[in-house]
């Protein structure tokens, strides 16, 4: 019984040491959450901060490319006007037209002077027009939409390469008149992609960031900066999707996060049409530059809840093992006070208190109980004979085989030297006496093996006692049988009284 009670009290101090284990386990888990759920909140703030950028810078350039364009406009209009009326009366005068675009022409500075054509596309009048000088445009695409009178107002053209020095530029243009309402030509501005690159290089563009300007077909018109390999990217008309369904519904603004197909960079975008005009601009910021600062935190706070998490599991871990270890300890102290060193059967003391139990449980429910006090004959010989390392050897032989022949639920215990008691619960004194003398015959039957000696036939002298009503002690009803063992003694030994 008392092991029974020491497993069950090392099953418990286990369990509780697993339950606060798994305690600890489920706080890091909790705070791991928390920590994420923050950690994914401050990601958005981020990009949420990004994508505000992107927006202020892209309507910061949108306001400046449509001044520019405006102001391209208001000239080429200008021009158109004052075309139109020396049209309309009679005659044009070269030189004083020449010197009215000049003046015109100094107000864009971001263009390389106003030009005007005849309806067969030469080039008449202008800020740098030199005297006798033809040079044709008619197959400039601005030219030819005007000519066929497919668009009207202000054309702008794509990209194209100047015929002197292959420099890229941009054409706005608008169409003249004759009096009779007959195409008479056009009045057209030319701006260097370069300067246009450098109205994007006013924007302080992060690393890996990209400004793109881009025509009515989103084909690029420039780019800061140009991509790192220097490759020319003007004309270059691949777009990610998100930036292509934008396009394709007409919105005149968004932002959205793709990789740009030109570089393979992943970027928060944001997405402006210039206000009027067939232009628009992406200003982005590269994942990795915006995110940079937040995944360094990230990773240390991470670091730190791993570090948190290694040490607290190993706290834990520890004190589990230390509490599993006294335990232990203290059920092997328990055992060690209440087990025979030698039998390793109960003790006198730990007998003595799991008789009382089974004493109080067969008065409270009216069952029987009886008692046996077995004695080895002549034990003291043993000693003096043969020493007592035989004997101890005696005594656990003994012992082995009277625990063999009883119950488990009986109790067995070391009463003195080579005196043992059992409780038999749940017996009466006919059964105790069947009980009993089996034991005797089963000792008397045995041959002991000892080390260095030979064979030892051993004999026991058995006194029964059996619980009666007036038994108000475990010490009334021993007494009675270790009466019974001195008459079984007295009667020669070998025997069972009581």
């Amino acid at each position: 019984m008392p092991t029974r009670l020491c497993s069950l009290r090392q099953a418990g101090h286990s369990a509780r040491s697993w339950w606060m284990l798994a305690a600890v386990i489920a706080i890091e888990l909790l705070v791991a959450a928390v920590v994420g759920m923050t950690l994914v909140d401050e990601r958005a703030q981020v990009e949420e901060r990004a994508a505000q950028a992107t927006r202020n810078d892209a309507l910061a350039l949108e306001r400046e490319l449509a001044a520019i364009v405006r102001s391209c406009d208001i000239v080429l209009g200008t021009v158109i006007d004052e075309y139109h009326r020396e049209l309309a009366s009679g005659g044009i005068e070269a030189v004083r037209l020449n010197q009215f675009i000049a003046a015109q022409a100094a107000r864009l500075p971001e263009a390389e002077g106003v030009r005007v054509t005849d309806a067969a596309g030469t080039i008449r009048y202008g800020s740098d027009v030199a005297a006798g000088a033809r040079v044709d445009v008619s197959d400039r695409p601005p030219f030819r939409s005007l000519a066929a009178q497919e668009q009207d107002g202000l054309v702008i053209s794509r990209p194209q390469r100047t015929r002197t020095d292959q420099r890229w530029q941009v054409m706005l243009a608008r169409g003249a008149k004759n009096p009779d309402g007959s195409f008479a030509g056009m009045a057209f501005v030319s701006v260097p992609v370069e300067n246009l690159t450098q109205t994007l290089a006013q924007i302080a563009v992060p690393e890996a960031g990209a400004i793109t300007l881009r025509g009515a077909d989103l084909g690029i018109i420039a780019r800061y900066p140009d991509p790192d390999d220097g490759d020319d990217v003007v004309g270059q008309s691949v777009v990610a999707k998100p930036l292509t369904d934008l396009f394709k519904t007409g919105a005149d603004a968004g932002t959205f996060r793709a990789t740009t197909p030109l570089d393979r960079i992943e970027r928060l975008t944001s997405f402006r049409k210039v206000a009027g005009y067939p232009l628009y601009l992406t200003v982005g910021r590269a994942e990795g530059e915006y995110l940079r600062s937040w995944k360094k935190s990230a990773t240390i706070t991470a670091g730190a809840i791993a570090l948190f998490a290694a040490m607290a599991t190993t706290l834990a871990l520890v004190a589990h093992r230390t509490r599993r270890h006294l335990a232990q300890a203290k059920l092997e102290i328990r055992r060690l006070a209440h087990t025979d060193f030698v039998s390793e059967l109960m003790n006198r003391r730990a007998l003595l208190e799991s008789a009382e139990l089974e004493l109080a449980r067969a008065r409270r429910y009216g069952k029987a109980l009886s008692l046996l006090v077995l004695d080895i004959d002549h034990f003291k010989s043993i000693n003096d004979t043969l020493g007592h390392y035989a004997g101890d050897k005696a005594l656990q032989q003994f012992a082995t085989r009277v625990r063999h022949a009883l119950r488990e639920v009986d109790l067995l215990g070391r009463w003195s030297a080579g005196e043992f008691v059992a409780v038999l619960p749940e017996t009466d004194v006919a059964r105790a006496r069947e009980v009993a003398e089996r034991v005797r015959q089963m000792v008397a039957a045995t041959e002991l093996t000892l080390d260095g000696a030979p064979r030892l036939k051993l004999t026991v002298s058995i006194g029964i006692a059996t619980l009666a009503a007036s038994d108000e002690a475990f010490d009334t009803i021993i007494a009675r049988a270790d009466a019974a063992l001195q008459d079984a003694k007295n009667a020669g030994r070998n025997r069972v009284c009581g």
